[in-house]
């Protein structure tokens, strides 16, 4: 008589979470300005953005979302080459991602590449994916009115660029179905995220709201840095974190304090005061 097979030892439960626990965050934070978080209001945010403060972890689903939108990127991009678009995903100066740099690179934009769309005159290549309420938002309202975050990262990046044109292309995850807005270049829209730059990189940290208890707050990474100090442990205590710190046109630190240009840590580092304007700002 043949032996029944052992049972299982590893329960479905657990095999999600040994996929989970593999799905680690990488912790680059990316200390710079960047076009995809510039429709942020909130200048608390910017700034802790701008000085590399720590965010609260994306869950591992979150993370597979934003890998699955990579590989969606790269799909579109090749069905839009078969349809007789030229796209250039690359710089072919450097290699990379198309990128444009102020400030002595606190301030960044990166493009999912360049595009052919009206003889010969190059625009803007956005890409997202979205689900099908967002997606059907989008179609119906215009990128402006529905997605006002994605509408300031193309601004940023055509202003930085020098490019007159986006072309916007929206895939939608539950149909598959495209969507696209070709996004003229707004000179008043791209001044006024010029300004919320300049403010940042003045010091300026004001919160839009005056409590962690609004939805505002509730969704946001850095709520946990920015309301309470469980994650101070995570703060590398350097020049740039320093509250005193303010950034420079050539990409260095001005120590306020002191009154001198940013060179080795102190004893009178503090953490950012996000309670109040710094008088300098």
């Amino acid at each position: 008589m043949e032996k029944e097979p052992p049972p299982f030892s590893m329960k479905n439960k657990d095999i999600i979470k040994q996929i989970d626990a593999a799905s680690v965050e990488d912790r680059e934070f990316r200390p710079y300005l960047g076009a995809s978080l510039i429709g942020n209001n909130c200048e608390a945010f910017l700034q802790m953005q701008l000085k590399g403060y720590p965010a609260k972890d994306f869950a591992p689903h979150t993370l597979r979302i934003f890998a699955l939108g990579h590989v969606l990127e790269d799909m579109v991009v090749a069905d839009l080459k078969k349809g007789g678009f030229k796209v250039m995903e690359k710089d072919d100066l450097t290699g990379r991602q198309f990128e444009w740099k102020e400030c002595g690179g606190h301030v960044k934009a990166h493009a999912d590449g360049l595009i052919d769309i009206d003889a010969g005159s190059l625009s803007l290549l956005e890409i997202k994916s979205m689900n099908d309420k967002k997606w059907g938002e989008f179609k119906k309202e215009g990128v402006r009115i529905s997605h006002p975050n994605y509408f300031a990262q193309c601004q940023m990046m055509m202003g930085m660029g020098k490019i007159k044109t986006a072309l916007l292309v929206a895939y939608n995850k539950n149909t598959s179905h495209y969507h696209t807005e070709i996004i003229p270049f707004d000179d008043l829209a791209f001044s006024h995220i010029a300004m919320k730059i300049n403010r940042v990189l003045a010091g300026g940290r004001e919160r839009t709201s005056d409590s962690p208890d609004r939805m505002v707050c509730k969704f946001c990474n850095r709520r946990p840095v920015c309301w309470t100090e469980d994650m101070d442990s995570l703060i590398a205590k350097e020049c740039r974190t320093c509250n005193w710190s303010k950034a420079n046109d050539d990409g260095s630190w001005q120590c306020m304090k002191h009154e001198k240009r940013c060179r080795e840590i102190c004893d009178d580092w503090v953490r950012i005061n996000l309670e109040e304007q710094e008088p300098w700002i």
